[in-house]
């Protein structure tokens, strides 16, 4: 009876865990999960784009530092929910997601991400947080500080927009702004480098 209702809180807990923390089973059980308090993975540059068709996009890049992880990384990435309007489509709401980062020219630490935000056919708002998940099993997960997750909505753009001071078509790093910036901290809290 006592090794039952050990399983049965252990199972609750787990479950609490998992519920307060918006991760699906599958992405629990792959290890320990730690908020990356050490600088392990942090946003080091963010950009804001247009196009045509009224496009606006965000571009950020993530910074890993490898020498802080418990093994390699087997994976960068950004787990979040969207929502929105397509004007075709209707409502959109794609429930919790996990998106793969791609490296930047086959580096071993820095990694992009593009999203768009709004354009003449719809807006979208993504919340969520990044993540570095190591080869020996355990995911750093990096929130802004006080935790919760990130939202990068029409509010955002308009913040870095505004930070940029000109924003084009060019989507590059080199136009991107570093987040050590004091206008820039809700992306970076711990100032990382």
């Amino acid at each position: 009876m006592k090794k039952t209702m050990c399983i049965i809180t252990l199972l609750i807990t787990t479950a609490g865990f998992v519920s307060a923390n918006n991760l699906n089973e599958t992405a629990f059980s792959k290890g320990a999960h730690y908020t990356a308090n050490n600088c392990e993975i942090f946003i080091d540059k963010i950009s804001a784009n247009n196009s045509s068709h009224a496009y606006r996009g965000l571009n950020i890049w993530i910074k890993t530092i490898n020498s802080s992880l418990d093994s390699e990384i087997a994976e960068v990435g950004f787990r979040y929910k969207k929502t929105g309007m397509e004007y075709s489509y209707g409502p959109i709401d794609t429930g919790w997601k996990e998106k793969k980062l791609t490296p930047l020219l086959g580096s071993k630490d820095y990694f992009t991400l593009s999203i768009d935000i709004s354009s003449g056919f719809g807006w979208a708002v993504y919340e969520g947080a990044f993540y570095v998940r190591t080869k020996a099993g355990t995911n750093y997960w990096f929130k802004p500080a006080g935790g919760g997750n990130f939202v990068f909505d029409e509010n955002a753009y308009n913040n870095i927009a505004n930070a940029m001071g000109n924003v084009g078509y060019s989507s590059g790093v080199d136009a991107a702004l570093p987040t050590q910036r004091d206008d820039l901290n809700y992306y970076n809290p711990g100032v990382c480098h």
